[in-house]
C-alpha cells in the first residue's frame, strides 16, 4: 500500500490520481468528510471524470445524517483493502484525517466500549461542577492521561 498523507490543499489527491493511472491502482480515501454524499463543497472530492478513470473507495458512502465513526471508517477501509487485494491491484491510500490514518496504521483501542450511563453522568457533572473539577479528579486517578488531556476538552 502506498500512503499519500498531508494537509488540506497540498496536492495529495492529484498525486494519488496521477500515480493510480500509471500503476493501475485503486484509491482509498482517508478523509472524514469525503465519506458523506452531497457534501461536495469544501471537500475536494475527485470529479466524476476522475472517478470514471480510477476506482475510488470510501467516497460518498454515507448520508450526512448518518453516524460515521473511526470504527466505521476502519471497517470500510479493511473491506476495501481486501477487495482490492483480491483483484491483485495496487492500493493508494490518500488523505489527511489524522485519526483515520492512525487507525489504519495501528488499529483501534481494544478496551471496553463506551458506557452511555457513565457518559451521561459525567456530562451532567461537567455542567453542574465544571470541567476543572472533573479534570482534577482525573489527575488523581490517572496523572498521565490528565497531563495529555486539556482541562478544557469536553
Amino acid at each position: 500500500m502506498i500512503l499519500i498523507l498531508g494537509v488540506t490543499a497540498s496536492g495529495k489527491g492529484r498525486l494519488a490520481f496521477d500515480l493510480a493511472k500509471i500503476l493501475g491502482a485503486e484509491i482509498i480515501s482517508i478523509d472524514s468528510m469525503k465519506v458523506y454524499r452531497r457534501m461536495d463543497i469544501g471537500t475536494a472530492k475527485p470529479s466524476r471524470q476522475a472517478r470514471a478513470r480510477v476506482k475510488y473507495h470510501l467516497i460518498d458512502i454515507v448520508e450526512p445524517s448518518d453516524s460515521f465513526s473511526v470504527g466505521s471508517f476502519l471497517d470500510a477501509a479493511e473491506d476495501a483493502i481486501k477487495s482490492i487485494n483480491n483483484r491483485k491491484r495496487e492500493i493508494i491510500a490518500v488523505g489527511g484525517t489524522a485519526l483515520y490514518i492512525k487507525a489504519l496504521l495501528y488499529g483501534l483501542f481494544e478496551g471496553p466500549g463506551s458506557d452511555k450511563r457513565i457518559r451521561t453522568e459525567l456530562r451532567a457533572r461537567a455542567q453542574a461542577e465544571g470541567l476543572a473539577k472533573l479534570h482534577h479528579e482525573l489527575s488523581v486517578i490517572d496523572p498521565v492521561a490528565a497531563e495529555r488531556i486539556s482541562p478544557n476538552d469536553a
